[in-house]
């Protein structure tokens, strides 16, 4: 009894410990790789000329993505939801930058282009936000079930991105204020 006991407690603190390490570090190195990639296609569009690299709407983006790549190890579900009832509730709640520069691009399929990047980016800060909890990582079944299902209605989509723009827009606003 007592060796299946020491066994079991072993076991949960191996767990523990490689979740709340390398799992964790591991899961902040993906995305941020997601995130460069994204950069790195912003970077891509200005090279091919359709965007320059002396504007003021892509030094924005950029430096805005750096950001959420120097930051995204701070990111995390309890941060998230404290920023959303902070921001909810606050009188001076405005765009992000990065909103305003996307808005101030002239070219439509440039400014869809980018927005798709930025969409890649917050849907990969969101999804390693909650791989990083615990709480998230034991319902990840029933939250895969019930995406798996909408998603066959077709009642995903709009609504998805609807929430990861709002969401991504809270990302941005941290890593703006840190």
């Amino acid at each position: 009894m007592t060796t299946n006991a020491f066994l079991a407690v072993m076991l949960l603190t191996a767990f523990v410990v490689l979740f709340y390490g390398p799992w964790q570090e591991a899961c902040t190195d993906f995305a941020r790789q997601i995130v460069f990639e994204q950069r790195d296609k912003l970077f891509d569009m200005a090279r091919e000329g359709r965007m320059k690299f002396d504007s003021n709407e892509y030094r924005t983006i950029r430096i805005s993505m750096e950001n959420m790549i120097r930051f995204a190890h701070e990111l995390t579900l309890p941060r998230l939801i404290y920023m959303s009832f902070f921001i909810r509730n606050s009188s001076d709640r405005g765009h992000t930058s990065i909103l305003v520069a996307v808005a101030n691009v002239k070219d439509e399929h440039v400014r869809n282009d980018i927005v798709e990047l930025l969409n890649k980016s917050y849907l990969t800060l969101i999804v390693m936000m909650a791989f990083k909890s615990l709480i998230c990582v034991a319902l990840l079944p029933i939250i895969a079930i019930t995406g798996a299902v909408a998603r066959a209605f077709g009642t995903i989509s709009s609504a998805c991105k609807t929430y990861v723009m709002k969401t991504g827009e809270l990302i941005q606003l941290e890593a703006e204020c840190a």
